[in-house]
């Protein structure tokens, strides 16, 4: 079904990350970090903080990243490998990336999210960030992040040796984890609405259960971001738009994008108003059964409809496709 432990935060808010900074700050006996770009020097002030006062600070970074992109986590290495008691790791070269983007506080919260830990995933893109107090969801976050940072048993560059950690999350790369087939049979499941909103999509699977959406009834509002893949060429888009599913071009690109006019980075769905998905996922194979990704489903009703209400307002300044 999914949790109802979680909170919401719809990005952006107007504090510029400043929850996930009061978050870490006010950890009692650990932080442990799981992420793809880390640039926030607020975010990287905080963990070693933490450290300094003789917590467990432990985090993954991501080492490799998309030719042409210019992102790099090479200097918060550096920086928090300097700050005496932060220990960092670069993630397993078993996935192809290491997309997630998720702290653990004290191992009681996880807070699992679409954001980066950099400055513009606050300021002027829209995110959701879920604060997870469930147990047992934190305890497979915990999990996750043990085995990704001891890297026991993982092969490089095959997916297939990567531990299965068994629990209710949300969690690529697959096979063995569960991403694509639960969020296949979520989309598959609506029977009156379906929004969703994602900055990357490729993956026929997920593009044909939207259409299986429609033919079950729902209707289906789809935003994208605005980049140069995300078109009338799109094969996946192009299946979900002859399939009666409507799809819009959301928000500023990302170079231009603002608080008023964010860069759509977000990845969630909201199934029939009563149940919805956020995560590190994309809507791409590579995503999907290469990297490594988390994400949660939930139910509490005020947290869903934040959701659906936030994809709202990105349906109708979007631009239909």
């Amino acid at each position: 079904m999914g949790t109802t432990a979680v909170t919401i935060i719809v990005e952006p808010s107007g504090d510029r990350g400043a929850a996930l900074v009061d978050a870490i700050n006010a950890a009692k006996t650990s932080v442990h970090m799981e992420m793809y770009l880390v640039t926030n020097s607020s975010i990287v002030s905080a963990l070693a903080s933490r450290a300094s006062a003789g917590l467990e600070v432990k985090v993954i970074l991501n080492e490799t990243f998309p030719a042409g992109s210019g992102d790099s986590n090479a200097s918060e290495m550096t920086t928090l490998m300097g700050d005496k008691g932060v220990d960092v790791v670069w993630a397993s070269a078993s996935f192809t990336y290491t997309h997630e983007k998720c702290v653990i506080i004290d191992g009681a919260t996880a807070w699992i999210m679409t954001a980066n830990a950099t400055e513009a995933s606050y300021d002027s893109n829209r995110e959701y960030l879920a604060v997870d107090t469930d147990p047992t969801d934190v305890a497979e976050a915990e999990a996750i992040f043990a085995a990704d940072y001891a890297q026991s048993g993982y092969t490089s560059g095959n997916t297939h040796s990567t531990p299965d950690v068994p629990g209710p999350l949300v969690v690529a790369p697959a096979p063995p984890m569960n991403s694509l087939p639960d969020l296949v049979a979520l989309i598959q499941s609506a029977k009156q609405s379906v929004y969703a909103e994602v900055e990357e999509i490729d993956n026929a699977s997920i593009a044909s259960a939207f259409v299986t959406a429609v033919k079950n009834g729902a209707t289906v509002d789809f935003v994208v971001a605005n980049l140069s893949e995300n078109t009338s060429g799109n094969t996946a888009l192009t299946t979900i738009t002859s399939g009666g599913g409507h799809v819009y071009i959301g928000g500023a690109p990302e170079a231009t994008s603002t608080a008023t006019d964010p860069y759509i980075h977000a990845k969630a769905i909201v199934i029939d108003g009563t149940k919805a998905w956020i995560g590190s996922e994309n809507f791409t194979t590579g995503s999907l059964e290469y990297n490594r990704e988390v994400g949660v489903v939930f139910t509490t009703p005020a947290q869903v409809q934040a959701v659906e209400t936030a994809i709202k307002s990105d349906v109708a300044s979007g631009k239909a496709l």
